[in-house]
């Protein structure tokens, strides 16, 4: 299954790698994903590799190359369900076309088809968002969801939500980190986030803002379940 993980504030390049590694568990390993916030704009490298592959890969020069303007960033690594990972436009991060960015663990079907640029099902949970916001967003859809979403219209704040309450955050000096997987290495979770509830996260001064109380999405049972093996190498980057 899909992991997201991220963090606001200052934080070295190996605790990043070790939040992409711990986020790539046996299964997902279809592609890796990282966006970083810079304050102006917002810079993405993914690729359809697992996270060892993409750290060997540009990761390191591309990162490098930014470090002192990162503000925060969402990490993503993926176990593809709707979309070959071999097209990049599949893969986590997604950005819509007013710049908002979103990273989804889970599977969702929206009430609304919105034109999309991939075929992965996570992008229409994006245009929800971006079209209904925070709360009608989120309930125009089916399935289950834990998500990391930077709004064009609030581009400064990392706002999470988890249907079924599997998001931790973790607070230490300096840096706040968010995961839906186990973290070793960053101490003990402060909160834990509650299914159905948002909460932002102020990239300039890290403050938490709870968010409307959104309903459980409705489940699914998937009539196609498609699955996609990563056997390409292909990268794409935005600047």
């Amino acid at each position: 299954m899909c992991n997201l993980a991220g963090w606001v504030g200052s934080i070295d390049r190996k605790h990043v790698e070790s939040l992409l590694l711990q986020s790539c568990g046996t299964f997902n390993d279809d592609a890796t994903g990282v966006a970083l916030h810079l304050g102006s704009k917002i810079s993405i490298l993914k690729a359809p590799m697992s996270a060892s592959q993409f750290i060997d890969g540009r990761w390191r020069k591309w990162y490098g190359e930014k470090a002192s303007k990162v503000l925060g960033g969402l990490i993503h690594t993926r176990l593809a369900t709707n979309g070959s990972p071999k097209d990049n436009r599949n893969n986590h991060p997604h950005v819509s076309l007013q710049g908002s960015i979103l990273v989804h663990k889970g599977i969702i079907q929206s009430e609304t088809h919105y034109e999309a640029k991939s075929a992965c099902d996570s992008e229409q949970l994006l245009h929800a968002l971006d079209a209904k916001g925070l709360k009608e967003g989120v309930a125009s859809c089916s399935g289950w969801a834990s998500i990391a979403y930077i709004s064009s219209k609030d581009p400064h704040k990392i706002w999470l939500y988890s249907s079924s309450g599997n998001i931790d955050l973790y607070v230490n000096n300096g840096y706040t980190l968010f995961a839906t997987s186990i973290l070793v290495g960053f101490g003990k979770p402060l909160i834990h986030l509650t299914a159905g509830q948002w909460i932002g996260i102020s990239l300039s001064d890290r403050r938490f803002t709870w968010g409307p109380e959104t309903k459980l999405l409705q489940p699914i049972v998937p009539t196609y379940f498609s699955y996609f093996n990563n056997s390409g190498q292909n990268w794409n980057w935005y600047h």
